[in-house]
């Protein structure tokens, strides 16, 4: 058996047409909405084919693709919903093509797509002369095209999901099928997802469409301030006003947009947005604001060089007592030297002693001697360059720690003996203290 396909015209005259052979008897036939693919069906098989390919008619006869086998496939209809809608000469079910804009199976072919209405009745086609065999026709003459598909849409409605929770999206009971846009064919669905959602439900040659605005309240609307912290004895306001929200709820009953806080601590608001219950905490502390200087008390020698290191919390400017800037100071003057940070918590100080001494004068002290009287090394004598020392003190203990010698000459020095009598042999501790002249 063989069919025609022809070019596009606007002059309603077929033009370009060609032969189209398809093998075994064919009943029905119809274009997708697109024009771009043929569908054909046999007595036993739905058949896709790919009208892109004309004028090539070849081409077009070898791409052909089975959709589905199995039933006598009667004469098909596109409806005005884009759908192809094909006769079923077997039973009264109608097949649907739900995409058949769509190449191969995921047209999403559905034997049993709907049930035919009782005034659609199948009339049989004129005989085949090469098979004698009949189809169930869609014609206008069995379904008027009016009364072929009606498609009414029935609501448009608006929900919320609160806090990721999951609602149910429903239609009425009683049609002879449903299709939700998820692929459900259930009255009802349930989702905790956001999006837009639509049902189609078919009862005899009616289509009925209902769509949800599914939206979502959660912190993404609503939510307090991130957890801070305040200087000591001071208040902070939290505001959480937002637009559309219409009820404030704080931890103690007041029902203000702000919320003076008065101190540290966690305080909860709740807020009605969209018909959703929405609550949040901030969290409150207190700041120890502080500021050190690194370095203690100390002493260096005159005309060295020492750094200061000053710290602060929070986040300071700083100002050293001789205008110099930032946390580092480096002098060589003696005396008290304060720090000032400055920060969102006020001022505050502390302050270090640096001392300087002399230190071009260099003493020594041996690790050894030998008193035995010999004129040589009978002494310990400690020995310094210095012209002059302001003060001296020499002190030598035994191992038991009792002190054998003592003096405030330095030229003096031990002789070796405690208490008139050599003392033993063996190790001695010293202990010097002295200070140099500094004129």
């Amino acid at each position: 058996m063989s069919s025609s396909i022809a070019g596009a015209t606007t002059t309603g005259q077929v033009a370009d047409a060609g032969d189209f052979h398809s093998p075994g008897g064919k009943i029905g036939a119809c274009f997708s909405p697109d024009d771009n693919l043929l569908y054909v069906g046999h007595f036993n098989k739905l058949s896709q084919y790919n009208a892109g390919l004309f004028p090539n008619v070849q081409d077009v006869e070898n791409s052909e693709e089975v959709i589905a086998t199995s039933i006598t496939y009667g004469q098909m209809r596109r409806g005005p919903d884009g759908r192809i809608y094909i006769g079923n000469i077997n039973d009264n079910n109608i097949a649907i093509i739900e995409q058949p804009n769509v190449q191969g199976p995921a047209c999403n072919y559905e034997l049993n797509g709907m049930i035919r209405p009782a005034y659609a009745q199948f009339a049989p086609l004129p005989p085949n002369n090469a098979s004698g065999q009949y189809g169930s026709g869609l014609g206008q003459d069995v379904m008027p095209a009016g009364n072929m598909l009606t498609a009414v849409v029935r609501s448009v409605t608006d929900t919320i999901i609160c806090g990721g929770k999951s609602i149910q999206l429903s239609v009425p009971d009683g049609y002879t099928r449903y299709l939700w846009s998820t692929g459900e064919e259930t009255a009802g669905i349930v989702t905790n997802e956001p999006g837009v959602y639509w049902v189609r439900s078919f009862l005899n040659c009616t289509v009925y469409t209902d769509t949800f605005h599914v939206a979502a309240a959660g912190a993404e609307d609503w939510k307090l301030d991130a957890d801070t912290a305040i200087c000591p004895g001071d208040s902070l306001l939290i505001n959480a006003w937002r637009p559309n929200i219409l009820q404030y709820t704080w931890q103690d009953g007041s029902h203000d947009s702000v919320f003076v806080a008065p101190g540290e601590g966690t305080y909860t608001a709740t807020v009605s947005i969209r018909g959703c219950a929405l609550s949040d905490a901030i969290m409150i502390t207190t700041l120890v604001p502080y500021v050190d200087i690194m370095e203690r008390d100390t002493l260096v020698c005159r005309g060295s060089m020492i750094t200061l290191h000053a710290l602060a919390f929070p986040e300071s400017t700083f100002l050293w007592d001789n205008q110099v800037s930032g946390p580092v100071l480096r002098t060589d003057e003696p005396g008290i030297h304060h720090v000032r940070a400055e920060n969102v918590c006020g001022t505050f100080t502390d302050a270090v002693r640096v001392e300087t001494e002399t230190c071009d004068c260099i003493v020594f002290a041996p690790n050894a001697f030998s008193p035995n009287q010999d004129g040589r090394n009978d002494r310990f004598v400690v020995r310094a360059d210095c012209p002059k020392l302001m003060t001296f003190s020499l002190t030598v203990y035994n191992r038991f720690g009792q002190a054998v010698y003592s003096s405030q000459d330095l030229n003096a020095g031990w002789d070796g003996t405690f208490r008139g009598r050599p003392a033993d042999a063996g190790t001695y501790f010293y202990f010097l203290e002295y200070k140099p002249n500094d004129n």
